[in-house]
């Protein structure tokens, strides 16, 4: 008997170790359940307090739950496919599609920048949250990272199109909390803006080179896969 249950490990997490599919759908649906939940809420703040920086930071998240919604389709739909090409190409098609909706979350985040610097909106965390919301950022920027160096690789498309789009949502938490920590520690004004005019500037400027890199790189890909079958 004791032999019997040290030796079987639960299913869920046997799967979650050996399955790197599973493992990237997992993450888009908790992703997608997190950004929906904040895109309802602050939908709801917009329209309760008629508040423009609730509006933006909906639409932000709204986007962004969008983006990973078809990203959880298409690697459903890639699961089903049998031919090889279609599937590469369906996927090299869905990572440049993750690319064009960059420049719209894009705007959505320069909408929310554009706030925080001249109108002094930001975040407010109460007490020891905003020590946990510290450790959460910096930890989700270094793993979006290193999954994003992990799948660069364009023969797994779908897959680093997810690292890119987790890596655009870490750099903005990053933000929100510099907006956060400014807000509870600095005193100055001028200090304030400086560091939000630049941090706002690199991260709308990353995830813009981020999303034209991608529709370059996906556009490369087809073409060259395309030149390769028409030799054949």
């Amino acid at each position: 008997m004791t032999q019997r249950k040290t030796g079987i490990r639960p299913i869920f997490i046997a799967r979650y170790l050996k399955d790197k599919n599973f493992r990237v759908r997992l993450s888009l649906y908790a992703g997608t359940c997190i950004n929906l939940a904040s895109s309802i809420f602050h939908l709801l703040a917009c329209l309760f307090y008629s508040s423009i920086w609730f509006g933006a930071v909906a639409v932000y998240y709204i986007i962004l739950t969008i983006i990973r919604f078809l990203l959880i389709r298409s690697v459903r739909f890639v699961s089903i496919m049998e031919i090889k090409d279609d599937k590469y190409i369906h996927e090299i098609r869905r990572y440049r599609d993750t690319g064009i909706l960059l420049f719209g979350l894009n705007l959505a985040m320069i909408s929310v920048i554009v706030q925080i610097i001249w109108q002094n909106k930001g975040y407010h965390y109460p007490g020891l949250v905003i020590y946990a919301s510290a450790v959460y950022a910096f930890y989700s920027l270094t793993l979006a990272i290193i999954n994003m160096v992990k799948y660069r690789k364009m023969d797994e498309p779908v897959f680093s199109a997810a690292k890119m789009l987790s890596f655009s949502a870490a750099l903005m938490s990053i933000l929100t909390l510099q907006t956060a920590m400014i807000s509870r520690f600095g005193e100055d004004d001028s200090f304030r803006q400086i560091m939000n005019v630049t941090t706002g500037t690199i991260v709308s400027a990353l995830v813009f080179i981020m999303a034209a890199y991608m529709i370059v790189r996906a556009n490369q890909a087809l073409k060259n896969h395309y030149t390769i079958v028409d030799n054949q």
